[in-house]
């Protein structure tokens, strides 16, 4: 993999929103440090184009929530539908030809993309929540242990014993 040949793009496939600001790398788009996004080596100029702007419509807030600390906040690019709609469009190229049947969405980007992800792939979707946010079936730690992934999302997809 040579210089810049990353397989991340800024704020879209991170854990958390409270990643401390990174050094600037060779192939960084967009200038150093948040907001700036490497392009895979082998994005097509199409590719490319679609993951710089979905880059540069997230807003960067620098110190929130303690210092150090960028946030990435996605709100700017909800609000502009282009960008948004390359986002779904890029998770569904990657993924239509797999023969996904269900994709989860931990909230609350989960909840956001998931759902035109899946219809667009032809999946169902399943929220992730938190425990004790929702009054269904509560499995206790053991339970989780048990039972395979597969199982426990075929469960929620049905309605957690509704």
């Amino acid at each position: 993999m040579g210089a810049g040949c990353a397989r991340s793009l800024a704020g879209a496939e991170r854990d958390s929103d409270h990643l401390p600001q990174r050094e600037p790398e060779a192939g960084r788009i967009g200038g150093a440090g948040a907001g700036s996004v490497v392009v895979p080596c082998m994005a097509s100029v199409d590719e490319q184009t679609r993951i710089k702007r979905i880059a540069s419509s997230i807003r960067v807030i620098p110190d929130f929530p303690k210092p150090g600390v960028m946030f990435q906040d996605i709100t700017t690019l909800l609000l502009d539908p282009k960008a948004f709609r390359d986002t779904v469009e890029l998770f569904v190229e990657r993924y239509r030809d797999m023969r996904i049947s269900v994709v989860a969405g931990v909230e609350a980007r989960g909840f956001i993309f998931g759902p035109p992800i899946a219809l667009s792939i032809g999946a169902k979707f399943v929220p992730l929540r938190k425990p004790k946010k929702l009054p269904v079936v509560k499995l206790d730690s053991q339970s989780w242990l048990e039972e395979s992934s597969k199982k426990l999302l075929e469960l929620l997809a049905i309605g957690g014993g509704h």
